[in-house]
């Protein structure tokens, strides 16, 4: 009797914790949601959304790789319950990787982020298994666009921040109709529902040992307020006594995540969806008109530093995009398509006070090609504890990006002036320098860390840049429309 009031509360908890409030998406709750489809023959199992500490949990050697994180922006994933028909035996890689029936789905009944430049959802290609080899080989492929909040359905309208939201991510019409049914008849307006599609003409659906795993990333970047990010990614353990956690899981605030599978007997001829198409990356415009302006800082650096020697270094497409990943079975990292990926080549950044890195470039967010630019700095050394099942560490773990105002001296903005005085390019550039003995005061220079722990060293580094969703496309650039960052090494004679 107390277990069946306890899960009542619980119900009731989220029914109003998740009910539309004064977004005008009508009153629906997750209780009678969850009541209706079990009536439309769908077994109901809980999951949760999660940050995920990729630094803390590679030092913990639960993870093999930071897979090329993004410093600036923090990262979250569904945990799901394994599938009730799903074999004990065939584990999960991890907690937040998880296989799926081709007439399955998991659904997300919760709010959207509060204010910030940028969110998105999409479900991944996590890996599979190869006949003969110990681990899973790695894709981690995005299925396609994301849902961003320059592409979400809620009742927000313009405003897609804080908003009721319903995220529905599956591979079958037929499934995806039944739930939208269910949440309309659970109240539920249509404009807040969204559909994630999961191709699985591209994959191995399925709960077998050689089928693929799936994960799930929602991504943020830049909340206009501190203390609503620390709300929202209010932390929620992955290891619990040592341990991942395992299944059941409670909801969170953050909303109700479902994992939706047929009963015996509920099961429906499958109506796969068709491989979605992309949005097309380019407007047209280039940021090459400016190409002088980045040779003068280039020029005006060299010049500064001429007592040093100067090894130079071009920025090259890094990441290409899930499908190519996919076709040729290649791993991207947890790649996104409203970005493009630039990097250099790595760097022994010894700790000599005349040796430092000079990364410069185009802000691509003042030429209008971006809402948000950045530079990472990430290390390329060997996971030396993986040999020969893994390669580098990838962390990234410094960041400058073109949030902050010209004012602060804390990002790309304004960094440029000292090498271009008068010039009348010099604001839309940036020239950060990157040293293991910053000085006291020094303006626009990256200090290298010690490091957080034993596993993660930072002798051999790289420069990577991100440019999120052109406003005319509202996906990433075309990386052939961009002025490419660059990286000179300077050392003592």
């Amino acid at each position: 009797m107390r277990s069946a009031i306890l899960s009542i509360m619980v119900m009731l908890i989220f029914a109003v914790g998740c009910s539309s409030g004064g977004d005008g998406a009508g009153t629906g709750d997750v209780g009678r949601f969850r009541l209706v489809l079990d009536q439309a023959g769908f077994q109901v199992q809980d999951g949760k959304l999660l940050p995920l500490d990729i630094p803390d949990l590679f030092c913990k050697k639960v993870l093999p790789s930071c897979y090329g994180n993004n410093n600036d922006t923090p990262y979250m994933v569904y945990v799901l319950p394994p599938a009730p028909d799903q074999d004990p035996a065939v584990r999960n890689t991890f907690p937040w990787t998880y296989r799926m029936r081709p007439d399955e789905a998991v659904v997300f009944v919760g709010r959207t982020p509060p204010p910030a430049k940028y969110f998105s959802y999409k479900t991944y290609l996590a890996g599979y298994l190869v006949e003969g080899e110990p681990i899973i080989h790695r894709i981690y492929a995005s299925l396609g666009d994301t849902i961003s909040n320059f592409r979400i359905n809620t009742a927000g309208g313009n405003d897609p921040f804080g908003k009721l939201v319903i995220l529905i991510s599956t591979a079958d019409r037929a499934v995806e109709a039944r739930i939208r049914a269910a949440a309309e008849q659970a109240g539920y307006g249509p404009e807040i529902m969204n559909t994630d599609v999961i191709p699985s003409s591209i994959l191995n659906m399925g709960l077998g040992l050689m089928d693929d795993e799936l994960t799930f990333l929602h991504r943020i970047a830049f909340f206009e307020n501190a203390g609503e990010r620390e709300a929202y990614m209010k932390p929620e353990p992955v290891i619990v006594g040592g341990k991942l956690i395992e299944p059941p899981y409670k909801p969170n605030d953050r909303g109700v995540v479902l994992r939706l599978t047929p009963k015996p007997g509920h099961e429906q001829a499958l109506k796969p969806y068709d491989v979605p198409s992309l949005i097309v990356r380019g407007t047209g415009t280039t940021e090459l008109d400016r190409i002088d302006a980045l040779e003068d800082l280039r020029e005006a650096i060299l010049t500064r530093y001429g007592h040093l020697d100067a090894t130079e270094y071009e920025s090259r497409v890094w990441l290409t995009e899930g499908y190519d990943a996919i076709q040729r079975g290649i791993d991207v990292l947890g790649e996104t398509r409203d970005t493009i990926y630039l990097r250099t080549d790595a760097v022994a950044l010894g700790d000599d006070p005349d040796e430092f890195l000079m990364v410069y470039g185009i802000i691509h967010a003042l030429t209008g090609k971006c809402v948000y630019s950045n530079l990472n700095i990430y290390t390329e050394d060997v996971v030396t504890d993986l040999l020969p099942l893994e390669k580098f560490i990838h962390l990234g773990f410094l960041s400058v990006n073109s949030e902050k105002s010209a004012e602060s001296r804390e990002g790309m903005k304004g960094s440029a002036a000292p090498y271009l005085p008068g010039h009348p390019d010099a604001p839309l550039f940036y020239a950060w320098k990157v040293s293991r003995n910053c000085q006291p005061g020094e303006d626009y220079c990256l200090q290298v860390p010690d490091s957080p722990c034993g596993r993660i060293t930072f002798d051999n580094l790289f420069a990577a840049f991100r440019a999120y969703v052109e406003p005319g496309t509202l996906v990433g650039p075309a990386a052939s429309e961009l002025l490419y960052d660059r990286v000179i090494h300077f050392t003592a004679k």
